[in-house]
C-alpha cells in the first residue's frame, strides 16, 4: 500500500528511525525510491483501468524515470508524492476517521427478530448496546437511539433510530467490511489526475449528486440524474470550456429510431411537430429543413432509414435551458432538464449517460462567478465561453468523502466486486458527429 507501509517507512527514514539519531541517506533513498515507483505504477494502472476519457489538458501519469529524476529526497517530496488529488486525499482522511469511530467497536452478531426501537427491553438490546460501545443494559434508551442514528447516517441508512433488517445487516457486516469498501474506492479515486483549475466539480453517479469545490472545500451540492443501468455514465475527467443557453438537442440515432420514429409511425407526423422536433436533410452545417409529413417514419423506426432529428429550444427541450460543454468523444455532458419530478426519486439513474442537473442556473452562476447574464442570451440559442474552464470529475464511488469523513452509497451499477469495462469498450453515446460536436444524451 503506497500510503501505508512505504509512506511510513519513508517518513521514518527521513527522521533517522528514532528522534536521537541523524537521518540515514541510504535508508531515505531506498524508501523514497520504493514509494515513487509504487506510486507511479499504481496511478498509471488505476487511470487505465477506471477512466473512459481524460481531457488532454490533464497530463498523463509521469514515467517512473521522471519521478526519480524529480525527487529531491526531502520531507516535502514525501508530502508531494502522497498528495494524489483532492478527492483521494479527502477519502483517505475519511478512512482514518472511520477507523477511529467505528473500527474499535466489538463485532457482535445481532440476532434476527422484530425491529428494535426506543423503549424496547430485549436481550438483543443488550447485544446492540455492546456492539455500539455503550454501557451494559437491556433498555433501548435515548443514548442508544442516538448511537443507532449515528451508525445509520454513516452507513447510508435513513436515520430513524429503528434497528430494522437493513440496519441489523449493516451492523453484522462489521467495520472490516466497510473498511475494505473504502479502500476499494480509494483505488478508484487515485485514477483522477490533480485538477488543472482552482475550482472543480465532482459528479458521483452512485450518489446521484454532484459537489462544487473551491480551494479544496465543498461550497455547494445538488442532485443529478445519471445513466441508467443499461447506459451507465462512465468515469471520466473533463473541462467545462463553454456553455450553451437555450440549446438545440441533436437527437441520437438510437433515440430517433426507437422513440421518436416509433411514436410518429403510430401517431403520425403531428407527434413530431408537437414535440418541436425538426427533420434535417443531413448532418452538415448547411442542412435544410424537411417536412415531417414527407418522412417514412415506419422505415426510420425499423432502422432502414437514418434521419437527423433536432429538437428546437423551448420549455420541453430535453436539454432544458442550459448545457455545459466538456468536449469528449463519449457524448457526455451536464445539462438542464424540464422533467424536475425525477429528482425526487431516491435512486436517480434515468438518463442515457449524460448528467442532468437539479439547479442548472445555479451551476452557471457559480461557473461565471455571478457575472451578470448578457440579456441577448435570453430566449435565443447562444454560446458563452467568457469564463475560466472548470475541472469536472465523474467518478463512481460507493464510499465517498463527506464532512463527517465517509459516506456510503448504493452500488447501483453493480461495480463493487467487478471492474468496469475498460476504456475503449464503452459504447459511444453520440450516434454520429454533428457539426464537429457529439450529440447529447
Amino acid at each position: 500500500e503506497v500510503d501505508g507501509e512505504v509512506g511510513q517507512g519513508a517518513e521514518v527514514a527521513l527522521d533517522g528511525g528514532d528522534p536521537g539519531r541523524p537521518g540515514q541517506p541510504a535508508q531515505v533513498e531506498v524508501a523514497l525510491t520504493s514509494m515513487l515507483v509504487a506510486r507511479a505504477e499504481s496511478v498509471a494502472q488505476a487511470r487505465q483501468r477506471e477512466l473512459a476519457f481524460v481531457d488532454p489538458a490533464f497530463a498523463a501519469p509521469a514515467p517512473v524515470a521522471d519521478f526519480l529524476q524529480w525527487a529531491t529526497f526531502a520531507p516535502s517530496a514525501v508530502r508531494d508524492i502522497r498528495t494524489v488529488n483532492p478527492v483521494y486525499d479527502d477519502l483517505a482522511r475519511g478512512l482514518v476517521a472511520y477507523r477511529r469511530q467505528w473500527s474499535r467497536l466489538p463485532k457482535i452478531e445481532i440476532a434476527a427478530g422484530p425491529p428494535l426501537q426506543k423503549g424496547d427491553r430485549d436481550m438483543r438490546v443488550r447485544m446492540l448496546r455492546a456492539r455500539l460501545g455503550l454501557p451494559a443494559g437491556d433498555v433501548f434508551d435515548a443514548a442508544l437511539a442516538d448511537a443507532v442514528m449515528r451508525f445509520q447516517s454513516a452507513h447510508d441508512i435513513s436515520a430513524s433510530a429503528v434497528v430494522d433488517d437493513r440496519t441489523r445487516a449493516a451492523l453484522n457486516l462489521g467495520a472490516a467490511h466497510f473498511e475494505r469498501l473504502i479502500e476499494a474506492n480509494l483505488q478508484r479515486a487515485q485514477a483522477l489526475p490533480p485538477p488543472v483549475t482552482k475550482r472543480f466539480i465532482l459528479v458521483n453517479p452512485a450518489a446521484g449528486r454532484l459537489w462544487l469545490y473551491e480551494v479544496g472545500r465543498v461550497v455547494d451540492t445538488m442532485k443529478v440524474i445519471v445513466g441508467a443501468l443499461s447506459e451507465q455514465t462512465p468515469n471520466m475527467v473533463g473541462l467545462i470550456r463553454y456553455m450553451v443557453y437555450n440549446p438545440y438537442w441533436e437527437i441520437p440515432l438510437d433515440i430517433a429510431q426507437e422513440s421518436v420514429a416509433a411514436h410518429a409511425a403510430r401517431q403520425g407526423a403531428g407527434y413530431v411537430e408537437a414535440k418541436g422536433i425538426e427533420v434535417l436533410s443531413d448532418w452538415s452545417d448547411t442542412a435544410s429543413r424537411m417536412s415531417p409529413r414527407d418522412v417514412d417514419w415506419a422505415a426510420v423506426a425499423s432502422g432502414r432509414v437514418e434521419l437527423r432529428l433536432r429538437q428546437t429550444p423551448g420549455p420541453t427541450n430535453a436539454m432544458g435551458t442550459l448545457k455545459f460543454m466538456m468536449p469528449n468523444e463519449l457524448g457526455i455532458y451536464l445539462h438542464d432538464t424540464p422533467d424536475k419530478a425525477l429528482f425526487q426519486a431516491e435512486n436517480r439513474q434515468f438518463s442515457a449517460g449524460c448528467v442532468r442537473l437539479e439547479r442548472a442556473a445555479d451551476l452557471a452562476a457559480w461557473i461565471r462567478v455571478d457575472k451578470p447574464l448578457n440579456p441577448a442570451f435570453l430566449g435565443a440559442a447562444q454560446v458563452e465561453d467568457q469564463f475560466s474552464p472548470v475541472t469536472v470529475y465523474v467518478l463512481y464511488l460507493t464510499a465517498g468523502p463527506a464532512s463527517e469523513g465517509v459516506r456510503f452509497y448504493p452500488d447501483v451499477y453493480g461495480r463493487d466486486g467487478a471492474r468496469p469495462a475498460p476504456p475503449g469498450t464503452l459504447r459511444l453515446t453520440d450516434g454520429r458527429p454533428v457539426s464537429g460536436q457529439a450529440v447529447d444524451r
